[in-house]
């Protein structure tokens, strides 16, 4: 019994530290996505937007938006078994 509760306290453990790594990437997720807005602005407030535009801006926004997505669930899933 005592090793079997070593082992759940050591998998706790380790499922914690994945949940705080994995939110550090969600913010890093963020932070690429502000670094972006804050590169194409300026070349759309300079430039008209033409079909590179409407086509860049969308695949970007659903890129960061995937990734974003997958690191939550996977969260959810480490919480999920945390609460096990």
């Amino acid at each position: 019994m005592e090793q079997r509760l070593e082992v759940l306290f050591k998998e706790y453990d380790t499922l914690r530290t994945e949940i705080i790594s994995r939110m550090g990437h969600m913010f890093q997720i963020i932070g690429f996505g502000a670094a972006l807005v804050a590169i194409f602005l300026p070349w759309v407030w300079s430039h008209s937007p033409d079909v590179h535009y409407w086509v860049v801006v969308p695949f970007i926004a659903i890129v960061c938006f995937g990734l974003w997505t997958m690191v939550h669930i996977e969260i959810a899933n480490a919480a999920a078994r945390i609460r096990e």
